[in-house]
Protein backbone atom coordinates (compact mmCIF):
# COMPACT_ATOMS: atom_id res chain seq x y z
CA UNK A 1 0.00 0.00 0.00
CA UNK A 2 1.07 3.25 -0.52
CA UNK A 3 0.68 6.50 1.41
CA UNK A 4 1.16 10.40 0.80
CA UNK A 5 0.42 12.96 -2.26
CA UNK A 6 0.72 11.79 -5.70
CA UNK A 7 3.40 13.43 -7.32
CA UNK A 8 3.01 15.63 -10.03
CA UNK A 9 5.66 14.41 -12.00
CA UNK A 10 3.36 11.67 -13.04
CA UNK A 11 3.44 13.70 -15.56
CA UNK A 12 6.24 12.81 -16.77
CA UNK A 13 4.87 9.18 -17.99
CA UNK A 14 4.20 10.52 -21.44
CA UNK A 15 3.39 6.49 -22.68
CA UNK A 16 1.26 5.59 -19.99
CA UNK A 17 -2.12 4.23 -21.13
CA UNK A 18 -4.04 3.36 -17.30
CA UNK A 19 -3.28 4.31 -14.50
CA UNK A 20 -5.03 2.09 -11.59
CA UNK A 21 -3.80 2.95 -7.64
CA UNK A 22 -6.90 2.84 -5.87
CA UNK A 23 -7.33 1.13 -2.30
CA UNK A 24 -4.26 2.66 -1.24
CA UNK A 25 -3.85 5.77 1.25
CA UNK A 26 -3.12 8.61 -1.18
CA UNK A 27 -4.51 12.00 0.19
CA UNK A 28 -4.29 15.91 -0.82
CA UNK A 29 -5.07 16.65 -4.29
CA UNK A 30 -4.68 15.68 -7.95
CA UNK A 31 -1.71 16.62 -9.54
CA UNK A 32 -1.91 18.75 -12.71
CA UNK A 33 0.57 16.70 -14.31
CA UNK A 34 -1.97 13.50 -14.24
CA UNK A 35 -3.87 15.78 -17.13
CA UNK A 36 -0.62 16.36 -18.74
CA UNK A 37 -0.30 12.40 -20.07
CA UNK A 38 -1.59 12.60 -23.49
CA UNK A 39 -1.35 8.10 -24.14
CA UNK A 40 -3.99 8.20 -20.66
CA UNK A 41 -6.45 6.80 -22.43
CA UNK A 42 -7.49 3.35 -20.86
CA UNK A 43 -8.08 4.03 -17.54
CA UNK A 44 -8.00 6.34 -14.44
CA UNK A 45 -8.51 4.90 -11.32
CA UNK A 46 -8.22 7.26 -8.08
CA UNK A 47 -11.02 4.99 -5.57
CA UNK A 48 -10.65 4.19 -2.16
CA UNK A 49 -8.40 6.49 -1.63
CA UNK A 50 -8.04 10.00 1.35
CA UNK A 51 -7.77 12.50 -1.65
CA UNK A 52 -9.58 15.98 -1.39
CA UNK A 53 -10.53 18.82 -3.19
CA UNK A 54 -11.97 19.57 -6.73
CA UNK A 55 -11.67 17.23 -9.75
CA UNK A 56 -9.59 19.39 -11.68
CA UNK A 57 -11.12 20.62 -14.77
CA UNK A 58 -8.45 19.91 -16.15
CA UNK A 59 -9.46 16.13 -16.55
CA UNK A 60 -11.38 17.77 -19.96
CA UNK A 61 -7.89 17.33 -21.37
CA UNK A 62 -7.85 13.56 -21.76
CA UNK A 63 -10.06 13.32 -24.77
CA UNK A 64 -9.61 9.97 -25.06
CA UNK A 65 -10.22 8.29 -21.88
CA UNK A 66 -12.32 5.60 -21.34
CA UNK A 67 -12.55 5.08 -17.55
CA UNK A 68 -12.90 7.42 -14.57
CA UNK A 69 -12.77 5.98 -11.12
CA UNK A 70 -12.85 8.17 -8.47
CA UNK A 71 -15.69 7.00 -5.99
CA UNK A 72 -14.49 6.96 -2.35
CA UNK A 73 -12.46 9.90 -1.58
CA UNK A 74 -13.15 12.95 -0.51
CA UNK A 75 -13.34 15.27 -3.11
CA UNK A 76 -15.75 18.27 -2.96
CA UNK A 77 -17.23 20.58 -5.22
CA UNK A 78 -18.59 21.03 -8.63
CA UNK A 79 -18.39 18.29 -11.33
CA UNK A 80 -16.31 19.91 -13.79
CA UNK A 81 -18.28 20.72 -16.77
CA UNK A 82 -15.01 19.52 -18.91
CA UNK A 83 -15.65 16.05 -18.01
CA UNK A 84 -17.96 16.14 -20.93
CA UNK A 85 -14.84 17.04 -23.21
CA UNK A 86 -13.74 13.26 -22.47
CA UNK A 87 -15.75 11.98 -25.70
CA UNK A 88 -14.57 8.22 -25.15
CA UNK A 89 -15.83 7.90 -21.57
CA UNK A 90 -17.67 4.76 -21.14
CA UNK A 91 -17.23 4.50 -17.15
CA UNK A 92 -17.39 6.89 -14.30
CA UNK A 93 -17.48 6.57 -10.93
CA UNK A 94 -18.12 9.36 -8.36
CA UNK A 95 -20.08 8.08 -5.80
CA UNK A 96 -19.23 8.31 -2.33
CA UNK A 97 -17.57 11.80 -2.41
CA UNK A 98 -18.78 15.32 -1.82
CA UNK A 99 -19.53 16.64 -4.88
CA UNK A 100 -22.37 18.73 -6.25
CA UNK A 101 -23.91 19.57 -10.05
CA UNK A 102 -24.91 17.20 -12.47
CA UNK A 103 -22.63 15.40 -14.93
CA UNK A 104 -21.79 16.91 -18.11
CA UNK A 105 -23.25 15.77 -21.55
CA UNK A 106 -20.74 12.83 -22.89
Amino acid sequence: LFRGTLPNTLGNLTKLLELRIGRNYFTGLIPDGLFRIPTLTIALDLSHNNSVGPIPGEIGSLKNLVEFDAESNNFSGKIPGRLGECQLLQYLYLQNNFLSGTIPSL
